[in-house]
C-alpha cells in the first residue's frame, strides 16, 4: 500500500491489536485465555478510542475472522470481496482462493476502509511477497475510488 512505520513513504503505517493497543508480553498469541480476555475488557474500548482519534484512511486486519465482530463502529457498507488470490507463488492453483474482502466503516466521523485477509502462523502468512503487494495496490484503489 506505499505505507511504511519508518520515513520516506507516501503514507505512515500504525501496528496494534484490536483487542488491545497496549504492547503485551509475551505477544497476543502466547498469552493464556484469562489474560488475553483481562486485556480485552479494556483493551477494545481503547482500541475503538485511539481509531476515533487517529481517524485512518485504511485499516488492514490478518487474524482470525471471528475478531470482525469486535468492531462497534458504524458500518457504512457490507463486507465484499476486492481482491481475490487464485493461485499460489509458482502458479499452481489455490485448494482455497485467498480473498481480501473490505467495507467503510464511519470512524470518528469520517470513512475509513477496513480491510480483511486470513492469518496463518503470520500476518498475511498465505501469500508471497508478489501477492501482498498486488493485494495492497487493490486496496488503495478501492479507497481512491471510495472516497
Amino acid at each position: 500500500m506505499d505505507a511504511s512505520y519508518y520515513e520516506g513513504r507516501p503514507s505512515t503505517a500504525l501496528h496494534t491489536d484490536i483487542c488491545s493497543p497496549v504492547a503485551a508480553s509475551p505477544t497476543w498469541s502466547r498469552l493464556v485465555e484469562v489474560d488475553r480476555e483481562a486485556l480485552a475488557c479494556d483493551g477494545r474500548p481503547l482500541w475503538h478510542m485511539l481509531l476515533a482519534e487517529l481517524r485512518p484512511q485504511i485499516v488492514a486486519f490478518s487474524m482470525a475472522r471471528t475478531y470482525l465482530d469486535d468492531i462497534t463502529f458504524d458500518a457504512m457498507t457490507d463486507w465484499k470481496v476486492i481482491h481475490c488470490i487464485r493461485r499460489e507463488a509458482d502458479g499452481a492453483p489455490r485448494r482455497r482462493p485467498y480473498n481480501v474482502e473490505a467495507r467503510w466503516y464511519d470512524v470518528g466521523g469520517e470513512p475509513s476502509l477496513f480491510v480483511f485477509g486470513a492469518a496463518a502462523q503470520t500476518p498475511l502468512g498465505m501469500l508471497s511477497a508478489d501477492q501482498k503487494r498486488r493485494a495492497g495496490s487493490a486496496i488503495v484503489n478501492v479507497w481512491c475510488e471510495g472516497r
